[in-house]
């Protein structure tokens, strides 16, 4: 069969072939490029709701600092002193 063929067609389906070969490549490298893209989109997802489920310290009354004994100034001076007779 191969006899029959011109050279022009023998050219003409080594191209096809080769088109197609390239086709084939470009699909498994988009695959492969949307995996990644995938796994990194859901990784990203992940460490967002176990960020957002993180739960933050709390501090229960015994553990919280007592505040240092306060001192008020009553405004004593200020006030007008009575004197007795």
């Amino acid at each position: 069969i191969a006899a029959d063929l011109s050279e022009m067609e023998l050219k003409k389906i080594l191209i096809e072939k080769m088109e197609g070969n390239k086709s084939i490549q470009r699909s498994y490298e988009q695959r492969n490029l949307y995996k990644a893209s995938t796994t990194w989109s859901q990784s990203r997802q992940l460490s967002a709701s176990e960020y957002a489920f993180a739960e933050e310290p709390v501090q229960t009354t015994c553990q919280m600092e007592e505040p240092s004994h306060l001192v008020f100034e009553t405004g004593v001076e200020d006030q007008p002193s009575v004197q007795t007779s």
